[in-house]
């Protein structure tokens, strides 16, 4: 009769765990990370009578929850993935907004201005036109420091990202070693089951992994350790290590994740070594499209700024002097790293020499304790390696002295950003509409007497030209070329530089004047003459004194629009179009990749869901089900209590 008793009891118990369990299953469809749970039961132990053996009831085995370790990591990857590649789509839309604009974006802007150069190429004297010409210009230089401005704010909003998301993650990592620790003391405890906690454990590295990349490792006492990038210890059992933002090396604006150990305090940056989830999807955004995309848009500036300088410098103002820069070239960035203890390179040691080979990378130099190894940050291509005696050197368009303070520690180093201030640096610095040198600064005319077929035509002042060097930087001079009989042979005169040259032979269509052989006359301009002239025939050269009329200066300044500055390659419009077209496609592709993350994230979670989801259908035939077997044993020991008190009846 006890035997019988014991049986109901142990049925009415496992039917009892059962209708918790599923109870359980019921209440927690909707929280976020549960697994479905399930009641192991298993037959008691029999006892022998005789021959046979007798069952004794049923016993709660374990409480298991529907769980796999390989769907649960599936999702977690591509999770991991989707929200990298979300915050990278986020910024490559915004960063394409930018740039792309039909309306505030350069391309707009750069095409107004030198359709204002045009208009004044057809009316040199015009003062409105001239106006114009500054208005746009300044127009332009707005829209560069625009564009840079929301460039700029683009990094700080990943600045505040990053800094909001770090602290978050510390406080699911901290998460994860409390429930580590608890898990540790629970799970070792007889008939002890925490699925709850183990669930609520794996919901918080779920949520990890939607901040970075993230790998775990189960240990024997049922801690999990967490570790992320390419192996830094997250959380290690009961401990967690703790993440913040520190300022970059080289720059104090921009911030760089760091992660502080548990283990002697040591702290380290590991910007590099993070790929996945949110913080992964801004860090490669800000290095691999914002810099490169603020690098070339600064070179575009530089770019048109020097070459409109260089023309500009070229040409005569209303005032009958040597045109004045028109814009702003901005000097590149000098960023010595703030463990830098002996090498220190200055501003004045880098200088842009020719602006048409920059690259719009970076550059980084290394001591090594010998040499000066400069690097090329865009492809990582080392492309010199000075000792001190060996600068300076120059590497695509800059010039790079020696340092301010000579390395003596190896490991130390400089990074050089040449165009990133290019942009934002941008101004136009005319102000009076007399300032603009539309006129070329010179004048030839063949005299009303000439008998021959000659010709004469001023060429441009060659690239180069130093005002300061050449005594004729102001034109105040006339140079006079006449022709000897036969005439294949002319004369020069230069009264100011006291020059006098016989008998020059002339080639029709070569430059002159003469400059090779004593006294090495070179007056700094060039013209050449064609035709036939005949004996006796004379040209003059002369300044260009209130050549208001004069527009040749202007064409050439128009035409610095589609020359191929850049690289000897590109103009300035198709360096610009290509800028956005790269960062469009970058959206693009991001887009497509995104699509598809999106379908394998949610595949992941539907498989995983099928397993380990709660279906309230099968829940709910499941608490009939186990209400019935309760009732049952309920039924059982009702039984065996008739049944034991017949046995009191007939005794009596």
């Amino acid at each position: 009769m006890a035997n019988l008793f014991g049986i109901a009891v142990s049925g009415l118990y496992v039917a009892q765990q059962n209708l918790t369990t599923t109870s359980h299953n019921i209440t927690n469809a909707n929280t976020d990370g549960y697994n479905r749970q399930r009641v192991e039961q298993e037959a008691r132990t029999p006892i022998r009578l005789g021959d046979n053996y007798v069952g004794t009831g049923t016993v709660v085995s374990e409480i298991n929850r529907y769980y796999s370790e390989a769907l649960v990591n599936s999702l977690r990857d591509t999770t991991s993935e989707y929200e990298k590649l979300n915050a990278y789509q986020e910024m490559t839309s915004r960063l394409d907004g930018i740039l792309a604009d039909e309306s505030a974006g350069l391309s707009p802007a750069m095409l107004k201005f030198f359709d204002s150069m045009q208009d004044l190429s057809n009316d040199p004297s015009s003062i409105s036109a001239r106006q114009v010409v500054i208005s746009t210009g300044e127009s332009l230089a707005g829209t560069m420091k625009f564009i840079d401005d929301r460039m700029n704010d683009m990094y700080q909003d990943i600045d505040r990202d990053l800094e909001a998301e770090v602290a978050e993650a510390n406080e699911l990592a901290q998460t994860v070693a409390d429930l580590n620790k608890q898990i540790t003391v629970v799970g070792n405890l007889p008939g002890s089951f925490p699925n709850d906690l183990l669930d609520r454990r794996d919901h918080a590295i779920a949520e990890l992994a939607e901040k970075f990349d993230v790998t775990t490792a189960l240990q024997d006492d049922g801690s999990i350790n967490v570790f992320i990038g390419t192996g830094q210890v997250l959380v290690y059992g009961a401990t967690a290590n703790e993440l913040s933002t520190q300022p970059n090396p080289f720059d104090n604006s921009r911030k760089e994740l760091a992660i502080t150990t548990g283990f002697g305090g040591a702290s380290i940056q590991i910007t590099s070594f993070i790929e996945g989830g949110r913080i992964g999807g801004l860090l490669t955004f800000r290095s691999d499209v914002l810099d490169p995309a603020q690098n070339e848009l600064g070179r575009v500036a530089m770019v048109l700024a020097d070459q409109m300088n260089q023309q500009h410098n070229k040409g005569y103002d209303m005032d009958n002097t040597l045109g004045i820069d028109m814009f702003t070239v901005a000097a590149p960035q000098v960023n010595n790293s703030a463990d830098n203890a002996t090498m220190f390179f200055d501003a004045s040691d880098v200088v842009i020499s020719d602006t048409s080979q920059l690259t719009g990378s970076d550059y980084r130099i290394d001591y090594d304790g010998v040499n000066y190894n400069i690097t090329r940050i865009e492809d990582n291509q080392v492309v010199a390696t000075p000792a001190l005696a060996g600068f300076p050197v120059t590497v695509d368009g800059l010039t790079i002295d020696a340092p301010t303070t000579a390395g003596t520690l190896p490991g130390e180093t400089t990074v050089i950003r040449p165009t990133a201030d290019g942009a934002t640096l941008f101004k136009m610095l005319i102000a009076q509409p007399k300032d603009i040198a539309a006129a070329a600064p010179l004048v030839a005319s063949a005299a009303n007497a000439n008998t021959g077929t000659g010709v004469i035509e001023l060429g441009p002042i060659p690239d180069g030209f130093d005002a300061d060097a050449n005594y004729t930087a102001n034109f105040a001079t006339n140079v006079t070329i006449e022709f000897n009989d036969p005439p294949n042979t002319y004369d020069l005169v230069d009264p100011v530089a006291g020059i006098n040259l016989f008998n020059i032979p002339y080639t029709a269509g070569e430059q002159l004047p003469y400059t090779g052989g004593p006294p090495n006359y070179d007056p700094g301009f060039r013209i050449n003459i064609t035709g036939t002239p005949a004996a006796g025939d004379t040209f003059t050269i002369e300044p260009n004194i209130d050549g208001v009329g004069d527009n040749r200066n202007a064409l050439l300044m128009g035409e610095v629009e589609t020359n191929t500055y850049i690289l000897g390659q590109e103009s300035l419009q198709d360096a610009y179009s290509q800028l956005v077209s790269d960062v469009g496609a970058v959206t693009q592709r991001t887009n497509v990749n995104l699509e598809a993350q999106i379908a394998m994230r949610d595949n992941a979670r539907e498989v995983k869901d099928r397993l380990s989801g709660v279906n309230l259908d099968e829940e709910a035939a499941n608490l009939l089900k186990y209400e019935q077997a309760y009732q049952a044993s309920a039924r059982l020991i009702q039984t065996a209590d008739s049944m034991f008190q017949t046995i009191l009846g007939m005794l009596g």
